[in-house]
């Protein structure tokens, strides 16, 4: 690849990465975060704890893999077990039309908000999974299996491991009175991307100077 491609290619990260940790709260309703990410920006995890829908109070951890961004789509896996009909439980895999349509105008804010709305928008006429099938799913006895799955039981022969944020959501679902909002200042914190706002901003910096973006 010629050098003045990288330098382009360098610059178009750190600029699209550094707008989305300015805002990632608040596009996501306060849903989505990144919780670590590599020094040269290759490669970071988005974790997203939906507030609302299906999969409400789960936590889902996302690798995003940048090789060739923004030229290519973004390489993204589920690293948390799921139960859903476009993310293969076993590896992983992601299956969404953005990163099959993606051109060099798409940003790292449309990856995560393609998550979300994965997650909110789950397709059960075109799965993924080999725990569906297109045929005989609907989406009460989906819904119902979701639920299952978040508290650790089995589904389609598949035991999930436990993965409810909020403990007492189970109680309100089981009452049909839902209020997912997650509590996030109960839970530990996670790792090098809320260490230190100065961190990110010196990486951001020093990425800039590399790629020769200046300011």
């Amino acid at each position: 690849m010629p050098f003045a491609v990288e330098v382009e290619m360098c610059g178009s990260l750190a600029k699209d990465f550094h707008k989305l940790m300015e805002s990632i709260a608040s596009f996501s309703d306060n849903q989505a975060e990144v919780c670590h990410y590599e020094e040269n920006l290759q490669a970071f995890q988005v974790e997203i704890i939906p507030n609302d829908g299906v999969y409400c109070g789960g936590r889902f951890k996302f690798q995003v893999n940048l090789e060739d961004y923004p030229y290519a789509a973004p390489s993204v896996t589920c690293e948390t077990r799921i139960y859903h009909p476009n993310i293969d439980h076993g590896s992983g895999e992601v299956c969404l039309n953005l990163f099959e349509e993606w051109n060099a105008t798409n940003s790292l804010e449309d990856c995560v908000q393609g998550l979300l709305f994965l997650l909110y928008n789950p397709n059960l006429e075109d799965p993924l999974s080999v725990l569906f099938d297109s045929e005989s799913e609907n989406y009460d006895e989906f819904a119902e299996n979701v639920w299952l799955s978040l508290q650790g039981g089995e589904v389609e022969g598949f035991v999930f491991e436990r993965n409810l944020v909020d403990e007492d959501s189970v109680e309100d679902k089981d009452n049909e009175s839902t209020n997912c909002q997650s509590q996030k200042e109960d839970e530990p914190e996670v790792n090098d991307a809320k260490a230190t706002q100065s961190g990110v901003m010196q990486d951001m910096g020093d990425l800039k100077k590399t790629a020769g973006t200046g300011n």
